[in-house]
């Protein structure tokens, strides 16, 4: 598999929206971070401003989330986080990640649900918003979120609640009251003001309070999460301590689709984040290999090899054999071999041909036979030439066959 270059930015343009669904136009800073080594990818996600679609590629496993809440406004708390594994997720997901806080007098929460701040001195803290993952765009759907930190009171000024946990942290006593941190059930409760002004607003489900507002300091809005903290009190004077800090958000996990979760507090600075990592789908390559060679070799060799020779080597040669040897054998041997020296009648020869006439011969001192002479039948006389041992010239005797 090919290897991404670590902290390889990938910047969310047209050709990227097959991947990514945008659901509304995306500011200009949105980033994605991908890492891929070896067959783990990593999606980093960062702040959008709006909720975006991831879908997976086929064949994914082992798939594992980091999800981080924003910080809330004026240095406030730290947004949570929130670890864990998928054991069943759909194939296309929401990621929404929060904004950090401000730091104005009624300044907006951050983004996804931090609360505004207070008035009037113009350096409160507003809430930092939640990051979250959803299986659908609405609130309802979210199956894991990690709440933001509540905004830092005005003045002197308490720090904001950390946010994140099964209950956020409460924001810090001022001469003002903090807000309390979000739980599972119920948002938090908003400070009380120190003399004139109003109390810090109660956090709800998925959105902090607002900071209370006095005379001269105003409180630190709540951060938001599963549940929103409650906004800061105000001061109604420029003493001492000055306004409360806004409680932190509640972070959240559904367990019919996470596992192995760990929830941390106040560890996140600046805006949220989102990352999710996953083992890919590797093709093995022997598969396609170990197919076709075997197919080709067992089938045509064999049909070639099993046809013709048999049938030529089995027909000619015996029949040549077994012919024409033992006729040859059987005729003239026994013929010139048959000869006897005794005087005997002439026979009388069958179905066969003349004799072949022999040269005449120098005188001899004994008996000899002139010329082969056919094959007898039983008890017929053969005629014998016999040469007397006198000068005289020898003549030979034709013999001719006598028919039957």
């Amino acid at each position: 598999m090919k290897k991404w270059q670590p902290n390889k930015l990938v910047k969310l343009f047209p050709a990227l929206a097959l991947t990514f669904g945008v659901l509304a136009p995306m500011p200009a800073s949105a980033t994605i971070i991908e890492e891929c080594f070896d067959d783990r990818c990593t999606m980093i996600f960062g702040f959008s401003g709006q909720t975006e679609t991831f879908t997976f590629p086929s064949g994914v496993s082992d798939i594992r989330f980091e999800v981080l809440g924003a910080q809330g406004g004026k240095t406030g708390g730290g947004g949570g986080r929130v670890t864990g594994n998928f054991v069943d997720v759909p194939s296309t997901i929401y990621i929404t990640v929060g904004g950090a806080g401000v730091s104005s007098s009624f300044g907006p929460g951050g983004f996804n649900g931090g609360g505004a701040s207070g008035g009037n001195a113009g350096v409160e803290g507003s809430g930092g918003g939640a990051s979250d993952i959803r299986t659908g765009f609405s609130l309802s759907s979210r199956i894991v979120v990690a709440g933001g930190g509540g905004g830092r009171g005005s003045g002197a000024g308490s720090g904001g609640g950390a946010g994140g946990g099964l209950v956020g942290a409460s924001g810090k006593d001022g001469q003002g009251t903090g807000g309390t941190g979000g739980s599972q059930v119920a948002g938090g409760i908003g400070g009380i003001p120190y003399g004139q002004g109003s109390s810090g607003g109660d956090g709800d489900w998925a959105v902090g309070g607002a900071g209370g507002s006095g005379p001269v300091h105003g409180g630190g809005g709540g951060g938001g999460g599963y549940f929103g903290g409650g906004g800061g009190g105000p001061d109604e004077d420029t003493c001492c301590t000055d306004a409360g800090g806004g409680g932190g958000g509640s972070s959240y996990t559904d367990s019919a689709f996470v596992t192995n979760v760990v929830h941390t507090q106040g560890i996140r600075a600046g805006a949220g984040q989102i990352i999710i990592s996953y083992r890919v789908a590797v093709e093995s390559p022997p598969a396609e290999e170990s197919v076709a060679p075997p197919a080709e070799e067992s089938v045509a060799p064999p049909a070639e090899e099993s046809a013709a020779p048999p049938a030529e080597e089995s027909a000619a040669p015996p029949a040549e054999e077994s012919a024409a040897p033992p006729a040859e054998e059987s005729a003239a041997p026994p013929a010139e071999e048959s000869v006897s020296p005794t005087p005997s009648e002439p026979q009388q020869v069958s179905s066969q041909p003349e004799p072949t006439q022999q040269p005449i011969q120098e005188p001899l001192p004994i008996a000899s036979v002139v010329g082969p002479e056919p094959t007898q039948e039983p008890n017929s006389p053969a005629v014998v030439e016999t040469v007397v041992d006198e000068p005289a010239v020898v003549g030979f005797t034709a013999i001719t066959a006598v028919p039957e």
